[in-house]
């Protein structure tokens, strides 16, 4: 088995990097543009709402049922995913929070 001497980067002077200004630019556009993204996905989410409540509230004008059963079925859904999906948070936390008092009773480091 043969192994190669590994290239090390050149030292840095100083303990200071200089950062390509493409580099530099290039991340503040990503940074705008994953702010511009949050606000897009808020604008959507709030239409959906609002496209919601007005196919409710049509939907209880005219005595829609059917399409009240619908959404409502659709909301279940929806807590019932949230609900899971907290429970599994929660647990994790325990197990987490169980596995660190261990090794700390056992003067180990955390997690």
């Amino acid at each position: 088995m043969t192994t190669e001497p590994i290239n090390d980067p050149q030292p840095v002077e100083n303990n200071t990097v200089t950062i390509d200004p493409r580099v530099a630019d290039l991340e503040s556009q990503v940074e705008a543009l994953k702010k511009h993204n949050e606000g897009l996905i808020k604008e959507q989410r709030s239409a959906r709402q609002k496209e919601s409540e007005a196919l409710e509230q049509k939907a209880r004008a005219t005595n829609d049922y059917e399409t009240l059963n619908k959404i409502a079925a659709e909301r279940e859904a929806s807590l019932t995913a949230e609900i899971a999906k907290l429970r599994d948070a929660h647990e994790q936390m325990l197990l987490s929070n169980a596995v660190n008092a261990s090794l700390n009773d056992h003067k180990v480091g955390s997690l």
